[in-house]
């Protein structure tokens, strides 16, 4: 019953919901529970008989941050004319298109955000799912494949590094680059086309892509050294590589999810991405498609 009065009462106008709400002490149990979330949704406070009043709604979308008021713009059709109306206003007010919020409005045509796409970030965010599985894992498995053929005793020179060792480092090498490019690719697209207001930031991001690569030399140096002090001392640069790498998963899955959804997410909503990019390489069978699609709906489908 809950859902159903849920449902009836999402198709109350503005003025009829306001109305019901004034004789809200008739309504019990889930019929009130659900006349409190829709005036919720609808931008109303059901325990502020001040805030209920329809000339109010416009000052009360004054008091919204930028956030709050983009959700309720993503629910807009549930608003009477007049909530529609302030609503737009206020929109307006902040510099916001109400009729374009479902990504950033710079003004670019096709051709010019088609122009930004280049033939590797092309590549990365329209290949299926096996290919980007295959680049990436065979190269990181292959690599540690022949470390595990390597010697591990101490290295003194280079002279000390062995084929399968210094094959196995040039091939992870290789799998990291390829990586870093395929996260650079999904991260500047997907904030690209997310709402300015809900974008995240790219600059840290950038950074924690590229600390780990070029941390990875000196942890094998590190770890094939002959010296326990240079271990000890690089723990704090590998936890930071372990961080960045976390911090890459997160950008990643969450700008995931404020593309998809054009509005404010909790981890929630994007916990699943975050999972399924930690268990690299596996992941990417999930998380591609979804990237194709986004691609093929924000740039190719421009031309039509």
């Amino acid at each position: 019953m809950p859902q159903g009065y849920g449902r009836l009462f999402s198709t109350y106008t503005d003025a009829q919901l306001l109305a019901l709400a004034v004789q809200r002490d008739t309504l019990v149990g889930a019929a009130r529970a659900a006349l409190d979330e829709e005036l919720k949704k609808r931008g109303y406070d059901p325990d502020n008989a001040e805030s209920l009043k329809p000339g109010n709604f416009a000052r009360l979308l004054a008091t919204y941050t930028d956030e709050q008021l983009l959700v309720l713009a993503s629910q807009r059709e549930t608003l009477h004319e007049e909530g529609q109306a302030a609503l737009d206003e206020e929109l307006r007010r902040r510099r916001f298109a109400p009729n374009n919020l479902v990504g950033p409005s710079t003004g670019t045509d096709r051709k010019q955000i088609k122009l930004e796409v280049d033939s590797v970030s092309k590549f990365f965010l329209s290949a299926p799912n096996w290919k980007i599985f295959l680049l990436l894992s065979i190269l990181y498995f292959a690599g540690f494949f022949m470390l595990s053929m390597g010697n591990f005793a101490p290295i003194y020179s280079l002279r000390d590094i062995g084929k399968p060792t210094f094959i196995a480092v040039i091939l992870i090498t290789m799998s990291l680059f390829c990586y870093v490019t395929w996260q650079w690719s999904l991260g500047s697209f997907l904030s690209r086309i997310t709402h300015p207001v809900l974008s995240m930031k790219t600059g840290f991001f950038h950074f924690a892509l590229f600390y780990p690569p070029i941390y990875v030399p000196f942890f094998f140096a590190a770890l094939l050294a002959a010296d326990t002090r240079l271990s000890i001392l690089i723990i704090p640069f590998h936890l930071f590589a372990m961080f960045c790498l976390f911090y890459d998963i997160y950008f990643l899955s969450k700008s995931l999810a404020l593309a998809e959804t054009s509005r404010p997410v909790s981890f929630y909503d994007y916990a699943g991405p975050f999972f399924l990019l930690w268990f690299f390489p596996f992941g990417i069978w999930m998380i591609q498609p979804r990237v194709n699609r986004l691609y093929e709906s924000r740039i190719l489908n421009r031309a039509r």
